[in-house]
Parts: structure tokens; sequence; C-alpha cells
């Protein structure tokens, strides 16, 4: 369902209940037929409810492309720092071959974000291990718990984004919910509408149901 047909659904319903509601020559028409206010505010409040989740599912949306824009940007930053360390590794560590390989550095370039996390995770881990190589190619032990810092806190990001996805999945289910409520509640009201201002097409026009030639 397109945004279009959900604002139209919507100012549809706003304007059959909300003209209904404050028109008293309409409210007594239906309550000759035992068309009750109760029943008209129960429409409100679907109403309500479906404006309140399509402006919920919005913001979740706005939330989830938010995050999912500062991880993309993120790892692009981080992976180009890891490459960077991983390459002086690989030549401080040149003939150990045990080190490289619980570094991870002896294994290629991970392109997953998920395959890179666990390798940057490890490696920085376990590069204290091997400082003293490191800093004989610049790389100071600061710079590396600094890098360490960074990727654990990519993680968090990583997981706040999974959290704001499923939120913004759960908030179309809701709105879409919402809205079939909404969409049952009207179909049933322009029924009894039909009945009850069955020879009035001027109260009919007002509440913005179509009335033929």
């Amino acid at each position: 369902m397109s945004a279009k047909t959900i604002q139209q659904q919507l100012k549809e319903a706003r304007t059959i209940i909300e003209n209904a509601m404050k028109n008293p020559e309409i409210q007594q028409k239906l309550q000759t037929i035992g068309y009750l206010p109760e029943n008209l505010q129960k429409g409100k409040e679907l109403l309500e409810t479906a404006v309140m989740l399509h402006q919920l599912k919005r913001d979740c949306y706005g939330e989830q492309y938010e995050a999912t824009d500062t991880v993309q940007q993120d790892f692009k930053g981080l992976r180009a720092i890891y490459k960077d360390h991983m390459t002086l590794a690989q030549i401080a560590l040149r003939g150990h071959r045990g080190a490289q390989t619980k570094l991870g550095i002896n294994q290629p370039l991970a392109k997953s974000r998920s395959g890179w996390t666990v390798q940057a995770l490890n490696f920085y881990s376990k590069a204290p291990q091997y400082q003293k190589h490191l800093s004989r190619f610049g790389i100071t032990k600061a710079e590396m718990e600094q890098a360490l810092a960074a990727v654990e806190a990519f993680v968090d990001l990583q997981d706040d984004q999974t959290d704001k996805i499923g939120a913004a999945q759960r908030s179309t289910q809701q709105q879409q919910q919402a809205l079939k409520d909404l969409k049952k509640w009207v179909r049933g009201f322009k029924a009894i509408i039909r009945v009850a201002m069955e020879e009035d097409d001027q109260l009919l026009e007002a509440l913005g149901m179509y009335v033929p030639s």
C-alpha cells in the first residue's frame, strides 16, 4: 500500500467521521435507526489509532535509515583503518606464523560486514600480545586501544540498527492492522449511512460520499 493510498484512506475516514460528529441532523438520522454516538466514537478512536501508527511507522523507518547510514559510513572508515593495521602487522610479524594465525592476518580481508567485525575484534583484542613488534612500525598501544574501542562501539551500533529494523517491521504490521480495522469500520458505517440518509443526497455529499446523478 503506497503512502498516497494511506493518506487518501485516512482523509476519507476523517471526513466521514468528523462531519458526522459535528452535524446534528446527521446524528439525529443515525439515532432514528439505532446508531448511537458511542458507535461513531469507536470510528474516531480507530482513526486516531491509524493516524498515530502511520506516523510511528514513518518515525521508525526514519530512525532505521539513519542507523543504517551511520553503520555503512562507520564500516567504510573502520575497514580502511583496519586494512592499514593489518598490512603493517603482516610486515611486522613476517615469519611469525603462530602470531599471524592468532591475529587472523594470514587470511584475506573479509568483505562482509559481519565477517569483518569478527576479524577486527579478534585482531585488536589479541594485538597487545605483539605490541613490541607492532611499535617498530609506528603502531602505538594507544592507537590500537582506540581502534578496539571503535570496533566494539561499532558492534553496539550494528545491534542498534538491528533493533531499529525490527521496530520498523513491527510498526508496519501494526499500521496495516489498524488500517484494516479502520477500513472495515468505514465500510460498515457507509452502509448504515446510506440507509439513514437514503433520501438526502446533500447529507451524503457532506460526508464525502459520492452520490450518482
